[in-house]
């Protein structure tokens, strides 16, 4: 009898004993994935010692928490402590070199960022895209095709990389080329495509490869405004301009800029008027604009008028009018 209690107490505790420490191990992972969670946004968010606080304080930390306090780190411009930490880690995943190449080039760091991906004892797609992506960033175009050539795997990024760099460094051709060759292309490859010819003043090009584009997205949109603004067809680009669905602040400035360079003073107004009316938020670039359109303005019109247009479009809201006054012959 004293046997058969025994027995069936062991049966009822130890069900409870695993499913108490079950339940532990969850709510600890849970913690530690909601702190990892807070750390990063803490870092995007720019509290950067809000994050180390949280960090310090965590009882058990894992990968995701030290790759999460690395990135913060050289997110908010302190690459010192990124790479103190980096190498303070007690496990590393390829996620954290990764992150380390990311933080050598956003700080400039471009050798620096080849030696640590030499240095990763595994690499992915990931890690090739981030060394082609800043080796085109810094103009290093003959590194960036070693890279690509030596990747054993391509993704749509890769060749996407390789189609801007190529367009930036003037070598359209051959950014069509490799263009031609993606088996996928997605809206950025398109855009990329697109912009390098507009950059490279070879409008009709654009055009043709803007018409054949499946699904249009605004960037692709301002890069065919510009065009047609950079040829003097700005009855063209309005249309363009017409036709997007959702602008944003590039795709207004790209028109008003336009308009100012063109000879359009009193449109390219009109439309900031527009521009602010419509809720958008300007920029600087914004400024600079209709600044522009003024001055063109201030040919055909004198002082008190060219004061009356810029307080009826808000730049007074930017600067004070005495000093825009200044901008002006």
């Amino acid at each position: 009898m004293l046997k058969f209690f025994l027995s069936s107490q062991r049966s009822n505790l130890f069900p409870s004993l695993s499913l108490l420490l079950r339940h532990s191990h969850f709510h600890s992972s849970s913690n530690v994935l909601n702190h990892n969670l807070e750390i990063a946004a803490h870092g995007r968010a720019g509290r950067i010692q809000d994050a180390r606080k949280l960090f310090d304080q965590m009882p058990s930390r894992d990968v995701v928490s030290w790759n999460a306090i690395i990135t913060a780190y050289w997110q908010n411009n302190d690459f010192a402590e990124s790479r103190k930490l980096f190498d303070l880690m007690p496990l590393r995943n390829i996620v954290s070199w990764n992150s380390m190449i990311a933080a050598c080039f956003h700080n400039g760091l471009v050798d620096e960022a080849l030696q640590y991906f030499l240095k990763m004892p595994a690499r992915n797609v990931a890690s090739y895209n981030a060394v082609i992506s800043g080796f085109v960033r810094f103009d290093r175009m003959d590194d960036a095709v070693r890279i690509f050539e030596a990747m054993p795997v391509r993704n749509v990024i890769s060749y996407t990389a390789m189609v801007d760099g190529f367009a930036r460094n003037g070598k359209v051709d051959k950014a069509r080329e490799l263009f031609d060759q993606m088996l996928e292309k997605n809206v950025v490859s398109w855009t990329v495509m697109i912009s390098g010819y507009v950059e490279n003043e070879r409008f009709e090009d654009a055009r043709k490869l803007f018409d054949e584009m499946p699904e249009k997205n605004v960037i692709a949109f301002t890069a065919m405004i510009t065009g047609y603004c950079k040829e003097g067809r700005v009855n063209e680009a309005r249309r363009m301009f017409d036709g997007i669905k959702q602008k944003d602040v590039v795709s207004w400035n790209a028109m008003i800029s336009g308009y100012a360079h063109n000879g359009y003073g009193e449109e390219a107004l009109k439309l900031h008027i527009q521009m602010v009316e419509s809720g958008m938020k300007t920029d600087h670039a914004t400024l600079i604009a209709v600044l522009t359109s003024c001055s063109t303005l201030a040919l055909l019109h004198q002082g008190k008028q060219i004061h009356a247009i810029v307080t009826k479009t808000s730049i007074c809201t930017t600067w004070r009018i005495s000093e825009s006054s200044s901008f002006f012959p």
